[in-house]
């Protein structure tokens, strides 16, 4: 909206500013250290640490499937939608300078849905493992959902309100991820698995950007469109057998 209305440049300005007072308020966080006797700093040390990380990943599927839904949804949700709403407020709803302020909207409704979205389904699942990941479930049906709203493109209105239900269920799918890592990893090793979990997700934002934004000089915002929201139900769906297959095997043993 601030470069939109008066530039980038004050837009940076003020950008920087808001990095500045979430530093203060991280820098008020008070931690106890517990590192132990055998703590050491060396880079074998921390390779050695890490690697230990992926080996708990790779005997224990429940966590690490669980750690992959930040990468899926970075690669069909994350950085590639940006690309697409960058190419919506430049070519169909172009407000304020180059469509920053239309942008600017955008990119509001996606913090205002993935902020909402986790507090109201928190009220219904609780910190039960099963509701949580039933959640996770419709939080990729509501993802597809809101790029559906927004592929025809009608109004700005309707697109907003698309990409805000889109935000709604990105959030329930981020939040609740992170909420079963914290209630299934061991506090020794979470760290080196939020790691593990956070490189995929980078890694994969960059692949689903460059793939979209060729894919953009090709196809159309709609066609666009449409392809995620039938590829995000893929992680989806087989998220749905994963929790199932988990259910009977957690019935089988009752």
């Amino acid at each position: 909206l601030v470069s939109g209305t008066w530039g980038i440049y004050p837009a940076f300005v003020i950008d920087a500013l808001t990095f500045l007072v979430s530093a203060v308020f991280i820098s008020r966080i008070r931690l106890k250290p517990h590192d132990s006797p055998e703590h050491s700093r060396s880079f074998s040390a921390f390779f050695r640490q890490y690697v230990e990380g992926l080996e708990f990943l790779s005997k224990n599927r429940q966590v690490l499937v669980t750690a992959c839904h930040k990468a899926m949804v970075a690669l069909l949700a994350g950085s590639t939608f940006e690309i697409v709403e960058v190419a919506i407020s430049e070519r169909v709803f172009s407000i304020g300078v180059g469509g920053g302020i239309s942008l600017g909207l955008m990119f509001m409704m996606t913090g205002l849905g993935s902020g909402i979205g986790p507090i109201i389904a928190r009220n219904i699942t609780g910190d039960k493992t099963r509701a949580l990941r039933f959640a996770i479930l419709i939080g990729y049906v509501m993802i597809s959902i809101g790029y559906l709203i927004v592929m025809p493109l009608f109004t700005f209105g309707t697109t907003l309100f698309g990409i805000l239900f889109r935000g709604l269920g990105g959030g329930i799918v981020w939040t609740f991820s992170t909420q079963l890592l914290l209630q299934q990893a061991p506090r020794h090793i979470s760290g080196r698995i939020f790691a593990t979990e956070f490189a995929l997700f980078t890694l994969t934002g960059a692949i689903g950007a460059l793939i979209v934004g060729r894919a953009l000089d090709a196809f159309g915002i709609q066609t666009i469109l449409l392809g995620l929201a039938t590829l995000i139900l893929v992680p989806g769906a087989l998220w749905f057998f994963w929790i199932s297959r988990q259910n009977v095997i957690s019935n089988a043993r009752l």
